[in-house]
């Protein structure tokens, strides 16, 4: 015999409630907004991105590459930018909660130090 989960299931109920209510549709929209920000933004100061521009093709991950991978996710990181290191490819996955200007801020302490 097994005990309901019942503290999960309140807590998916409330984040799939969340989420309906800010819309799906909309949740896109904003994710792509961030997204064409740092695909913009990133690719003007060096950092190449990989993946389609094309938003019929493209997720909310948005991955690069750069000269100094290792050096910059480190940079990064202590700067309080999450994001991941895969195969030597920085990974942003913003979500609806973000903002455009933690957006900027990322460029702005990317730009700061020219990784």
């Amino acid at each position: 015999i097994a005990t309901a989960n019942v503290l999960g299931i309140f807590g998916l109920t409330a984040s799939t409630q969340l989420l309906l209510e800010a819309g799906t549709d909309n949740i896109e929209k904003h994710l792509f907004s961030l997204g064409d920000k740092l695909i913009r933004e990133l690719s003007n100061v060096g950092f190449n991105y990989i993946g389609s521009k094309d938003i019929e093709n493209r997720s909310g991950i948005y991955s690069f590459s750069c000269e100094h991978v290792k050096e910059s996710f480190k940079y990064l990181r202590e700067n309080n930018v999450h994001l991941s290191l895969r195969n030597d490819i920085l990974r942003f996955s913003p979500h609806f909660y973000n903002t455009i200007d933690e957006i900027k801020h990322v460029i702005e302490i990317i730009t700061r130090k020219r990784l």
